[in-house]
């Protein structure tokens, strides 16, 4: 199987850059997310950065219990890569979309009625 090429390289690169650099402030400067701050409930993706940190030190139940979508960012960076076009098929492609999003959308709610 062919991989498809990865075009904007450069740019591609700087934008992976820029979010690791402002991740790594928020880390340091121990700053909450945003849009916790602002309306008062958590994103979507709160607890993902410290679930993906988890996973990287494969203590995949504490990356669970952060955020059950972890192991969807590996997958939505090789599509950010590819152009969202990973599988080749603008269909398929666009079913994975929905089914990630899908999984954001039902593990927000789960997670918004669970804690409160």
């Amino acid at each position: 199987m062919k991989l498809p090429r990865i075009q904007n390289f450069p740019q591609k690169l700087a934008i992976t850059l820029t979010y690791l650099a402002v991740v790594a402030a928020f880390r340091y400067f121990r700053l909450d997310c945003l849009f916790l701050t602002i309306f008062g409930i958590p994103c979507p993706g709160c607890g993902m950065t410290r679930a993906l940190l988890a996973a990287l030190r494969l203590d995949f139940p504490a990356a669970f219990s952060h955020h059950p979508m972890f192991w969807s960012a590996p997958l939505m960076y090789v599509y950010f890569l590819t152009d969202g076009r990973l599988l080749r098929r603008k269909g398929a492609d666009g079913l994975a979309w929905a089914g990630l999003g899908a999984g954001f959308l039902v593990n927000w709610i789960l997670k918004l009625f669970l804690s409160g």
